[in-house]
C-alpha cells in the first residue's frame, strides 16, 4: 500500500532532509553499503555514538537485508533522540518486516504520543492502520484511517487507496466508491479513477461504472484491465454473451504480454480473474498461486481470491 519510511515522515522535517542530503551525497560517491557501514562504525568508535549516525547505519543495514542490526541501531537512535519521529517511523517499518507486529504497533503508538501536533499524527494513524490490517484488525484499521482523514483536508493519494481497500474487506463497497470518487475529483489521479470504478462494480453500480469504462477503453493502448472491468459490468447488467467476448479478449492480450520467465503479478491477477469469471477455476487458481509466489500483495489478488473461493460466482459461461 505504501512505504512507512516515506509516508510517515511527511517529507517536512528539517532533520530528515539533512539526513537525506547526507545519504544522497554518499550515493553519488558510489560507495557500497558495506563500506559505509564500516566507515560509520569506525567514526562512532572514535568519536562516540549519535542518533544521526546510527540512523544512517541502520539505513545501510536495511539495504543489505540485515534487519536485526538495523532494528538495534534504530532503537538506540530513538533512545538518544526520542523527539525525532523519522527514527520511530523507520523502526516500526523494520519491526514489521521482522514479524514483530506488536513491537511495531507499540513504536507507532509512541510516535503518536510524541507528535508535536494533530497534523503530524495523520501519517502515523495511516501507518498504524497498515499494521492493524496485517493483524486482521480491519475495523480498528478503518477507525485509524478516519482519524487521519479528519486531520488532513487534502489527503495523499495512497491514503484514499488504503482506506478503500480496508472498506472493501469490510464489505462497505458504496463507502469505498464514494471516498475514491472524492479522491479522484480532488487529485485527478488515474489510479484513483480506476479503483473508483472497481469499487462501483463491487457495489453493484454497473451502469455508472460502464459509463466511465467505455471512454477509457477507446483511449487505452493496453485494454485488458478495462475489458475485464467492462465484462464485470456487463455480467451485472445481464449481458453474459458480451461479457464472455470481453473476457476472452482480455485473456488473449494478457497472455501475449506476459513474460514466461518473469511474469508480472498484476497481469496474472487480471488473467486469473478473467478465467474465474469464465468459470475456469483451475486456470484461475493457477494464476493466483503464481501471482502470490511472485510477491503479489493481498490488495492485488483480493478480488481474484474472492472469485475463486465463491461457489455462487456469477459466470459468463464455460470455456
Amino acid at each position: 500500500m505504501f512505504d512507512l519510511s516515506i509516508t510517515i515522515l511527511g517529507r517536512r522535517s528539517a532533520g530528515y532532509m539533512a539526513a537525506v542530503m547526507l545519504l544522497a551525497c554518499r550515493s553519488l560517491a558510489h560507495e557500497s553499503p558495506e563500506h559505509v557501514i564500516e566507515q560509520l562504525s569506525a567514526r562512532m568508535a572514535a568519536g562516540g555514538t549519535n542518533a544521526e549516525s546510527l540512523w544512517e547505519r541502520a539505513t545501510e543495514y536495511r539495504s543489505v537485508g540485515r534487519l536485526s542490526s538495523a532494528a538495534r541501531d534504530l532503537a538506540e537512535a530513538g533512545r538518544l533522540r526520542p523527539d525525532f519521529l523519522p527514527i520511530l517511523a523507520d523502526l516500526a517499518l523494520v519491526e514489521q518486516a521482522l514479524g514483530r507486529s506488536a513491537e511495531a504497533l507499540a513504536t507507532l503508538n509512541r510516535a503518536l504520543e510524541q507528535a508535536p501536533d494533530e497534523n503530524a499524527r495523520g501519517p502515523f494513524y495511516m501507518a498504524r492502520a497498515e499494521l492493524l490490517v496485517a493483524q486482521g484488525e480491519w475495523t480498528k484499521a478503518l477507525a485509524d484511517c478516519d482519524r487521519a482523514f479528519a486531520l488532513r483536508p487534502e489527503p495523499e493519494v495512497e491514503w484514499f487507496l488504503t482506506r478503500a481497500q480496508i472498506q472493501a474487506r469490510l464489505g462497505r463497497f458504496p463507502e469505498a466508491a464514494t471516498g475514491l470518487q472524492r479522491g479522484f475529483e480532488l487529485t485527478g489521479h488515474a489510479v484513483l479513477e480506476a479503483e473508483w470504478i472497481e469499487a462501483l462494480l463491487d457495489a453493484g453500480q454497473y451502469k455508472l461504472a460502464l459509463d466511465r469504462i467505455e471512454p477509457r477503453l477507446v483511449e487505452s493502448r493496453y485494454q485488458s484491465a478495462w475489458l475485464l472491468r467492462r465484462a464485470r459490468a456487463r455480467l451485472g447488467l445481464g449481458q453474459p454473451s458480451s461479457a464472455r467476448g470481453d473476457l476472452h479478449a482480455a485473456i488473449t492480450e494478457i497472455t501475449s504480454r506476459l513474460n514466461p520467465v518473469q511474469a508480472e503479478p498484476t497481469l496474472l491477477a487480471e488473467r486469473g480473474l478473467a478465467n474465474a469469471l469464465l468459470g475456469d477455476k483451475e486456470a484461475a487458481g493457477q494464476d493466483l498461486r503464481i501471482a502470490k509466489a511472485k510477491g503479489a500483495e493481498p490488495s492485488l489478488v483480493y478480488r481474484l481470491e474472492k472469485a475463486v473461493a465463491e461457489r455462487g460466482l456469477a459466470r459468463a459461461g464455460s470455456r
